[in-house]
Formats: structure tokens, C-alpha cells, sequence
């Protein structure tokens, strides 16, 4: 079995006798922590007895494979490269995967060759384009990457890209601006939106950044970390607790910092099964006491990122078009077709 304890500074594969012995088959190692639930993968392979594993204990994320019970099967490594002579992916290029060896980096075969060229003919679309500029302390360089809409106008002003981050995220909109004029910084509010994760940060960007935010909605976000799952949260607030530090991270902490021009809502789904509901309610409390204005949308019959229901996108919309753009959103009707899962 796999064991990852509190903290996630290690993975183990653990081997049990039928008589209750147990030892250790593998262990691995990280200076700071283990994302198990995106980036690891392991696969027993019993025609061979070994075992597929990934690891970032050289800087980077290779596949190795292993004999079991014994230790490495010769260090054999299996390293995906895209394209001959770029990184392991780019997002404004094709797919590509390929086979090499790890002993000189020989290429052994392409695997397969992507290509949206039959994209770009039939619909017209443009692959991401990346950017990169420095953060807050002018050296280290931030990198970002731009979606445009299928048919985007590059001489076309459009005024509904609206998303940034925080201090470093600020620097890069503002230096995405003078790339792309058409994305105006000058008039009107910044809005941010969010889910989970997402949601909690939303909120702090309103509360902690108002130079820049003035509208946020958030869905079933994690709004403090000592009410939201044990495992997830460890993994990058740390362990052992510190009550202080998850204090000091809570929405709920920093109600009053939200100002008169300012506008939040909250949508949570009651049967949330990711994230305790309470986390939302818990920040409504708070505002009630700073007595600030929140609007909140609850949803009985949905779970986690209920807000990303019908009903819930257009409440999200509506609130961004009444005061972003200061409209009255044109009346609609929703036909509530279920999302949120637990």
C-alpha cells in the first residue's frame, strides 16, 4: 500500500505479510512536499514485477522504473520531451511526444505528432500566447500565458477581460496591457472570480488588494483553512498546526478591510461534500459583524461549485454586468439543469 503521512514529506510502498510483518519496498523523498492527487503515478506491472513510479528528486518529473522487491532496475528512466529541440511542452505548440534515452538523450521515436492546423483553417483558432515579465521584486520573472476567444480581433477593443491576482499578478496585467491595448485597466473596476481554492482567494484579493479589486464572487470557497479537509490543507499550510498561521490566512480575519465601493457575492452548495458550507457561512458571520454588504446565494440541492450551475452563472454574470459595467442585466430565464457535485 501507498502511505503518505501528515506533512507529505515522503511516499512510501509499504509490502504486508500475511502474518501482519510489513517493510518498507520504496521510499521517496522531497525538501518540501508531495502533490499526490495531481502529479504522482504508480503502476504495478506483474508480468515483470516491477513498478512504474514518478519522482521530481532530479528537478524535474521523470518516470523510473523499479524491480520489486529490489531497488532500481539499472536507473532506467523513461523521459517525454516535446518537440527536438524545445521543453517538455509548450502550450503554442502541436503535441508531441517522444521517446528518448536517458544516458544521452537520443531519440528513440516520436509516439505521436499533434496538429491544429485543421483548427486554425476551419475555425480560426489561435494557440495561447506566453509572456513572462518581473514580479515585485523586479528580477524574478513571473510567467503567464493568454487564451484568446476563437476568432478574436486582434484590433479590436474588448472590455470584458477583467481578471488579475495579486501584488506579482498585478504587474503582469498591467504589463499584458501594454501588449494587448485592447485589455483596459483605465476605466471602470477589476474584477475576480473563483471556486474552492479559487473562492477564498477572491476574497482575499477584495480585501487585501481594493487598489485594484472592487467586485468578487466566490463559490464554495475554503474561506479558513481550519474548517476545510486535514489533508489538502496540510499540504501547503503545513504540519504541525499552527493556529496563528491559519489565522492569519482566514478570510474571516480581515471582514472589515472591505470598503464602501466594494461589492462580494458568495454562492455555496449545501450538500458540499469537498468543502464544509460552514467555511461560507462562517464568513457571512463575519461581515454581518463588521456590518458590511454581501450578497449570498445558497443552493440546497447542489454541491461543491454549485456556482457553476446554470443558475449560479447567471447570478455571477448578472452581479458582474450591474457592477462592473453599472447596467441593469437584461431579464433572463434559467432553466436550472443540475452541476455541482459533491
Amino acid at each position: 500500500f501507498l502511505y503518505n503521512p501528515r506533512g507529505h514529506a515522503f511516499l512510501r510502498i509499504v509490502a504486508v505479510h500475511v502474518t501482519g510483518d510489513t517493510r518498507v519496498l520504496l521510499e521517496d523523498t522531497s525538501p518540501s512536499t508531495f502533490i499526490l492527487h495531481t502529479k504522482h503515478y504508480m503502476h504495478f506491472l506483474p508480468c515483470t514485477h516491477e513498478l512504474l513510479w514518478t519522482s521530481e528528486r532530479s528537478g524535474y518529473h521523470h518516470l523510473y522504473l523499479y524491480n520489486v522487491p529490489a531497488s532500481f532496475h539499472d536507473m532506467n528512466e523513461l523521459v517525454g520531451l516535446a518537440l527536438t529541440s524545445g521543453p517538455y511542452s509548450r502550450v503554442d505548440m502541436a503535441p508531441c511526444i517522444e521517446l528518448r534515452r536517458s544516458v544521452d538523450g537520443g531519440l528513440v521515436c516520436v509516439l505521436e505528432q499533434g496538429d491544429y492546423q485543421p483548427l486554425q483553417d476551419q475555425v480560426q483558432w489561435q494557440p495561447p500566447s506566453r509572456f513572462a515579465c518581473p514580479g515585485r521584486d523586479g528580477v524574478t520573472l513571473i510567467f503567464g500565458l493568454v487564451v484568446f476567444p476563437i476568432g478574436y480581433d486582434f484590433e479590436t477593443r474588448l472590455r470584458n477581460f477583467r481578471d488579475a491576482g495579486f501584488p506579482d499578478r498585478k504587474l503582469w496585467l498591467e504589463s499584458l496591457a501594454v501588449k494587448f491595448p485592447s485589455l483596459d485597466l483605465s476605466t471602470g473596476g477589476v474584477g475576480i472570480y473563483g471556486g474552492s481554492a479559487g473562492g477564498q482567494n477572491a476574497v482575499a484579493g477584495l480585501f487585501h488588494h481594493g487598489d485594484m479589486y472592487s467586485v468578487a464572487v466566490a463559490d464554495c470557497g475554503c474561506h479558513d483553512n481550519r474548517v476545510d479537509k486535514l489533508w489538502w490543507n496540510e499540504l501547503w499550510m503545513g504540519h504541525p498546526f499552527n493556529n496563528q498561521l491559519y489565522a492569519a490566512n482566514a478570510n474571516a480575519t480581515y471582514a472589515h478591510h472591505m470598503q464602501p465601493h466594494q461589492h462580494l457575492q458568495l454562492t455555496v452548495g449545501m450538500l458540499d461534500a469537498n468543502v464544509d458550507p460552514a467555511c461560507t457561512f462562517q464568513l457571512v458571520q463575519a461581515l454581518i459583524d463588521a456590518d458590511k454588504d454581501v450578497d449570498v446565494v445558497v443552493f440546497p440541492k447542489l454541491g461543491h461549485g454549485a456556482g457553476g450551475s446554470a443558475y449560479g452563472t447567471r447570478k455571477r454574470w448578472d452581479f458582474f454586468v450591474r457592477h462592473l459595467q453599472g447596467n441593469e442585466p437584461r431579464h433572463s430565464t434559467t432553466k436550472q439543469t443540475g452541476g455541482g457535485g459533491g
